[in-house]
């Protein structure tokens, strides 16, 4: 009985590690997309003639972090991203998503199995 739930309990760490490691990826690309959508908006002020101070008023921004979408924005291609880039940051997202998963089974490992009780 011990050696059977200490097995489940190491089959719960490892599930946890990828349920954690798979939120990770998630959240990457939910921020990546909803960064993207920003950029995009700040560009289609600057280009209609918004000043950056208009911008962040209307937005609640700061100034600086309209300036920082708008350089965001000089980096980035024109043309909406391809499913090549979208695999490229996808692939990102996968390896940052990775190394919290690593950390997070560190972790796991680290902490002592509980004494387990035989029902029986």
């Amino acid at each position: 009985m011990i050696v059977r739930a200490r097995t489940r309990r190491a089959d719960v760490d490892s599930w946890e590690a990828k349920q954690i490691a798979a939120v990770a990826v998630e959240a990457d690309r939910k921020r990546v997309e909803h960064d993207k959508t920003a950029i995009e908006a700040v560009q289609r002020m600057r280009e209609r003639g918004e000043s950056v101070k208009t911008i962040a008023l209307l937005c609640g921004l700061t100034e600086t972090e309209i300036r920082k979408y708008g350089r965001q924005a000089a980096k980035s291609p024109a043309a909406p991203a391809e499913s090549g880039d979208r695999r490229a940051l996808d692939e990102s997202a996968a390896e940052r998503a990775q190394d919290r998963a690593d950390a997070a089974q560190a972790v796991a490992d680290a902490v002592p199995a509980e004494f387990v009780v035989s029902s029986t």
